[in-house]
């Protein structure tokens, strides 16, 4: 996929360019450079092909541009970044913060095209169609708070969720512990990760996934997209560099204050909420009804005896 995706770049002009002269700028022969053109129709790119003029996008495509995200942040949250790196295509975004060196408690964003082995909670596989979604991951190393470790993925769904609906005129809602949706399908999700001792400097690692133009197909959840039916009023840069300044934002506002502030939101967009749902812990199934979460971040569920009972997101899965 590596040496495919590069040729999106010759493709995005909306001119025609031709086999020959790809070849000849990948040095390869333009056998290689049909099948590449193959690929990239395998990944979901509509690519005309005329006779005698070559290749190009049926469509225009919005490639992730760094110096448009830079721009597009404020001076001072864009002061508060040590490392920007936007690629074509890696493996995990997660896992290349996690492998990361900080030298100092400036944030990382990682971000890219394709992720070929992204993942999702409790191992899931995360997968995207090409150049129509926005994985990226957000990391720093200092000294957290353990309240803040803890409602990590709680309080970066906040951020995201708030953004959307005051930037796009959005209805999202928070699917404990970590899913956004909209009217009912699943729109983006979160992965948070955690290296170190909570009791020195940790790395915290923020993984957020979120469906833009397209949303993938055969997933357990139907899915949809921000623009599914809007007019894009925002390129996939300008959203990015807004999703990661009010995450920091909000972050650095919970270590300042407490998160207490940040957490007394999530009834308004709890999708849960008074629904009658399944928790699966292990081979156990309890039913109930959803109460939305506590001070820590726990579901809480009124069961069919009438007991409100909590449970820890990293434990267990909800159906409804």
């Amino acid at each position: 996929m590596k040496n495919t995706i590069q040729i999106i770049h010759q493709l995005a002009s909306q001119n025609f360019v031709s086999g020959e002269a790809m070849a000849s700028h990948f040095h390869v022969t333009r056998a290689t450079i049909s099948t590449w053109v193959r690929e990239l129709q395998g990944y979901g790119l509509d690519i005309h092909k005329v006779r005698g003029k070559g290749y190009r996008l049926a469509e225009p495509i919005d490639l992730l541009d760094k110096n448009r995200i830079l721009s597009a942040m404020n001076a001072s949250t864009r002061a508060g970044f040590g490392v920007v790196d936007i690629s074509l295509e890696t493996g995990s975004t997660n896992e290349t913060a996690l492998t990361a060196h900080y030298t100092d408690q400036r944030w990382h964003l990682y971000s890219t095209e394709f992720q070929s082995t992204g993942r999702g909670r409790r191992g899931r596989q995360w997968v995207s169609p090409l150049a129509s979604s926005l994985m990226f991951t957000l990391s720093s190393k200092r000294q957290w708070s353990l309240d803040l470790l803890y409602l990590a993925s709680v309080l970066v769904g906040l951020s995201v969720a708030q953004y959307l609906n005051y930037k796009l005129n959005k209805k999202v809602q928070l699917k404990w512990p970590n899913d956004l949706y909209v009217d009912g399908q699943k729109l983006g999700g979160i992965l948070c990760e955690l290296r170190g001792s909570p009791q020195d400097e940790a790395l915290l690692v923020i993984g957020v996934g979120l469906n833009v133009y397209r949303a993938p197909q055969g997933t357990d959840r139907e899915a949809t997209c921000l623009f599914a039916q809007d007019e894009p009023c925002l390129d996939r840069s300008s959203l990015l560099a807004g999703l990661c300044e009010r995450i920091t934002q909000d972050l650095s506002h919970a270590t300042e204050v407490g998160v207490s502030t940040q957490l007394e939101r999530w009834d308004e967009l709890d999708f849960l909420k008074n629904k009658t749902i399944n928790v699966h812990q292990g081979e156990q199934i309890i039913s109930g009804i959803a109460m939305g979460i506590d001070e820590k971040g726990q579901l809480k569920l009124r069961d069919t005896n009438g007991q409100v009972r909590t449970f820890n997101g990293g434990e267990v899965s909800v159906r409804w």
